[in-house]
């Protein structure tokens, strides 16, 4: 302990890895576990169940008030008139798609026609059942609209799927009628396609017979225009004249092309001699080698004669003049090499000119044999076309004149439709359990939607994800069913011991959780535990005070001096929970400098209490005063532990003030009604005006409600362990 009479404040140690908060950044928040979606549906289990419940009911209540309607069914078959022989050249000549035929067909058996077709050959438009209930008109032209509209609402027309199968369904109250609206529409779809293709086969025949004298006389003009071209341009095997020229240009071409190749390399060798570039390389000869052989010879004789006898002896003049004469030779025999280059030269030339005027004249006769062939191909071309065109067309009026009294058709009816048994409107059973389902998705639905609109703060888990610091202790709610009357840590109301659990019920899991409290208060600080402590909330009515007075009981319990210091000078709380007079305390200690000394209550040994006193003008100037700081290191060396109760921090700043002087800060936290963002923005207001936080505390925990891991252990556990010390043993 310092022997200096000044209070000084003790600096915050580093935090232990799992108590760091992690500064502006948001807290770490972890992936969500199978476990914590099984403990939101437990939770709203009852919202859940609700739903279903409302959902079933009402869907029966549906089912039960909803008149039955029945469904007959049949099915036709749809061949392919492709294959058929009364088709007529153009579906033929046509692109047949079979997908827009069969759709064309489930239009065709819904249309007016057929639906009116069946109306009348059913009788439903003289049956009350199915006409009465339309509205009445006096016009036929309307009513007859009318009765078509009602009969294709109940119609259902559908191509089922990688088939020719097409479904035809009726809706109705009467399951005969039903059934036999369907078969009649079926009925009628088969005679109405048979009588199409007749009534379209004679006319077919007839447009036919007056189409094959048109036809004839085309075919005999193409054919004629054919033999005429033939004659006049002499079309005889233009193909193989064709394959002739071509192969003559293409060898031509080849000639042209190597011509081209040999001309250029004997001008650039003309070219080079003419520059004397590379002239050993380009003039070559036998006749040049031994010059220059002969030269180089001479060249070495003068040299060396001119170098001993000078240049006036005869026989270095003589060989001057010889080494003279084989130059001059030399010279003569390059200009005729030269000459010889440019002769070759020449020859090339006028070898590509000839080859390129070949070129152009078969260029020219492949012209005009591709005109002819062009030509000729169009004619035969037209006179094959109307050829084939005249013998189909003369070979489809046969066959329809053959297959025109035939009765065949492509429709078959596959399935003719039976009165139903059941109704498909309503089906209890299935609407029941649909609505079982949907209630169960909206229910969850719902309660995942609650759960995630609920930012509160319930559990140790969301203490360390918004503090990044482990929850000091959990505090249950109301201790156990033995204690009835008081269902919150902030007591009955009536004062006194009432509240003091530890001291009423020091059996309850109230009182083995202060008690688990009070050890981690003592380890919260090593090697020391802290003495002078103060104890706040984020906001009121968070169970703070009652907390206090408990955590204090339950350090006295031990042997420990402890004091009780009450710090809310706003709305004082201690005197009425410990049921002690509140006329004189810290207020007068610090605003009137008087020397009252803490007093302990009645019964509570090693427990001493310092009451607020009167109200002052500015509660936080006189807490943060040097007569507040000598207070406290008087009172450090008094007692053993000296717990502040202080308003709570986000309507005041006396917490902060005080926690300056104090060793550390317990800041309670009420289970379901502070937010997370409080919560956090509490812890970082003390963090960031350097006051050490020992931990916070959860506190009014309902276990009943909040199906979490250790929910077993303090509800169950306590509720069988206490129970039986509460019977009457027997004798």
């Amino acid at each position: 302990m310092n022997d200096s009479k000044e209070l000084i404040p003790v600096s915050p140690e580093p935090l232990a890895r799992e108590q760091i908060y992690y500064g502006d950044r948001e807290p770490f928040i972890e992936q969500p576990r199978l476990r914590d979606y099984w403990e939101v549906i437990y939770k709203r289990r009852w919202m859940i169940v609700t739903v279903v419940l409302v959902a079933a009911v009402l869907t029966l209540l549906v089912s039960l008030r909803t008149t039955p309607i029945y469904r007959a069914a049949a099915r036709v078959e749809v061949e392919s008139e492709k294959h058929q022989n009364q088709q007529l050249i153009m579906e033929e000549v046509a692109q047949f798609n079979e997908l827009t035929f069969l759709q064309t067909q489930v239009q065709l058996i819904s249309s007016d026609n057929l639906a009116w077709m069946t109306i009348q050959a059913v009788g439903l438009d003289r049956q009350s059942s199915f006409a009465d209930d339309l509205p009445p008109v006096a016009d036929a032209d309307r009513r007859k609209a009318i009765l078509i509209e009602a009969f294709k609402g109940r119609l259902k027309v559908e191509l089922v799927r990688d088939s020719r199968i097409i479904e035809l369904s009726f809706d109705d109250t009467d399951p005969s009628r039903a059934a036999a609206a369907v078969n009649a529409l079926a009925r009628n779809y088969v005679e109405y396609n048979f009588r199409k293709k007749y009534e379209s086969t004679a006319q077919a025949t007839e447009w036919m017979t007056k189409e094959l004298d048109t036809l004839r006389a085309k075919v005999e003009k193409s054919q004629q225009a054919l033999v005429s071209y033939e004659s006049a341009n002499a079309a005889v095997n233009i193909d193989d004249k064709q394959n002739i020229t071509l192969q003559k240009l293409s060898e031509l071409t080849r000639q042209l092309t190597d011509a081209q190749g040999d001309r250029i390399q004997k001008e650039s060798l003309y070219r080079m001699a003419l520059a004397r570039e590379k002239v050993p390389s380009v003039l070559q000869s036998e006749l040049l080698t031994r010059l220059r052989e002969r030269q180089a010879e001479l060249q070495d004789q003068y040299a060396g004669t001119r170098s001993q006898y000078g240049d006036n002896w005869p026989g270095v003049v003589s060989l001057k003049n010889r080494v003279a004469e084989v130059t001059r030779q030399m010279e003569q025999e390059e200009r005729r090499l030269i000459s010889r280059l440019h002769s070759d030269y020449l020859t090339a030339t006028n070898r590509e000119a000839e080859l390129r005027k070949a070129v152009d004249k078969q260029k020219d006769e492949a012209t005009r044999l591709n005109q002819l062939g062009i030509q000729f191909a169009i004619l035969k071309r037209e006179a094959e076309a109307n050829q084939n065109l005249y013998n189909l067309l003369l070979q489809r009026m046969k066959e329809a004149g053959v297959s025109a009294g035939l009765s065949a058709s492509n429709i078959h009816v596959v399935d003719q439709a039976l009165p139903p048994l059941l109704p498909i409107v309503p089906r209890p059973f299935r609407n029941l359990a649909i609505s079982i389902v949907v209630g169960l998705i909206l229910g969850i639905t719902g309660a995942f939607v609650k759960e995630y609109m609920d930012n509160t703060v319930k559990t140790p888990d969301h203490i360390e994800r918004w503090t990044g610091m482990a929850a000091l202790a959990v505090i249950p709610l109301g201790g156990t069913e033995i204690l009835p009357r008081n269902r919150g840590l902030l007591g009955s109301g009536n004062g006194g011991s009432d509240n003091l659990l530890l001291v009423k019920h020091g059996d309850s899991a109230f009182a083995e959780a202060v008690r688990r409290l009070r050890t981690s208060f003592l380890l919260s600080l090593v090697p020391e535990p802290p003495r002078v402590v103060v104890v706040t909330s984020g906001l009121p009515r968070e169970g703070k005070t009652t907390l206090t007075v408990n955590l204090a009981l339950a350090l006295a319990q031990q042997g420990r001096r402890v004091l009780l210091l009450d710090g809310d000078l706003r709305r004082p709380g201690l005197h009425q929970l410990l049921n002690i007079t509140n006329v004189q305390g810290l207020s007068s200690i610090l605003a009137a400098g008087r020397d009252i000394e803490p007093r302990p209550p009645d019964g509570i040994p090693n427990l001493f209490v310092l009451t607020a006193g009167g109200p002052l003008a500015n509660p936080a100037d006189a807490l943060g005063s040097a007569a507040m700081s000598e207070l406290l290191l008087r009172y450090r060396e008094q007692y053993d532990h000296v717990l502040i109760d202080t308003p709570p921090m986000f309507h005041f700043t006396d917490a902060v003030v005080i926690g300056h002087m104090a060793d550390g800060v317990l800041l309670v936290a009420k289970a379901g009604a502070i937010a997370g963002e409080v919560l956090r923005r509490a812890y970082r207001t003390f963090t960031e005006t350097h006051c050490r936080v020992l931990g916070t505390i959860l506190n009014m925990v309902d276990f009943k409600s909040e199906p979490y891991y250790y929910a077993p252990y303090y509800g169950d556990y306590y509720r069988k362990y206490y129970s039986h010390r509460e019977k009457p043993t027997k004798s």
